[in-house]
């Protein structure tokens, strides 16, 4: 399932001209390219290649509480991004996922995204944006910060619709 979603992001990306611009430097270049690759090497399933683009004491963060949201909190290491990414994959199907733009500022990168999926647990669909942040330390992940809607994900993960097909 996690493949799937990342060969959606990888195809998408590779039609995105953001860091073919000419106006980031060289560095931002690689480090958005750096990102490509590490969402690349994860959807071809090649674990040991996407950590090997992370540092070893990477910071893994999502944003919100995860005494509410168990995919809320931070992890470290290798060992943690993988712990992170199975309990994702347990509690998540992954139904739509395409990035909207990427950014870069030196060695921060901007991934901006909007996805669905259903909670296995309840069959709730959430459809959300996410700003994904990456700090790179020589060609490296050493840090993925992630916002999302926490809030309908609450709702969700408790079964409960909150009203967002009405926010139009």
């Amino acid at each position: 399932m996690i493949r799937i979603w990342i060969s959606g992001i990888i195809a998408i990306m590779l039609t995105m001209p953001a860091w073919a611009d000419e106006s980031h430097s060289e560095l931002e270049t690689a480090n958005m390219d750096a990102i490509g690759a590490m969402f690349a090497a994860f959807g071809a399933g090649d674990m040991d290649a996407m950590l090997a683009a992370m540092t070893e004491d990477i910071t893994w963060e999502v944003n919100g509480s995860s005494a509410d949201l168990p995919l809320h909190g931070t992890w470290q290491g290798h060992d943690g991004v993988l712990a992170w990414m199975e309990a994702f994959d347990s509690r998540i199907e992954v139904m739509d996922f395409a990035v909207d733009g990427m950014w870069a500022d030196g060695d921060v990168v901007f991934v901006l995204v909007h996805n669905s999926g259903r909670v296995k647990s309840t069959g709730v669909v959430v459809e959300q944006q996410e700003l994904m942040m990456f700090w790179l330390v020589e060609g490296k992940v050493s840090r993925m910060l992630d916002f999302d809607d926490s809030v309908q994900q609450y709702f969700a993960m408790q079964g409960a619709d909150d009203g967002t097909e009405d926010r139009d």
